[in-house]
């Protein structure tokens, strides 16, 4: 376990986050331009 701490699970968790707000603002995007 000791792997996932360092700077290499930062960076994952960082671009999870960054990717889930991506998709969450997309479809977010794409509700409204469809009401």
């Amino acid at each position: 376990m000791k792997g996932l701490q360092g700077p290499g699970y930062i960076g994952i968790a960082v671009a999870l986050e960054w990717l889930y707000g991506h998709v969450a603002g997309k479809l977010r995007s794409q509700s409204t331009s469809l009401a």
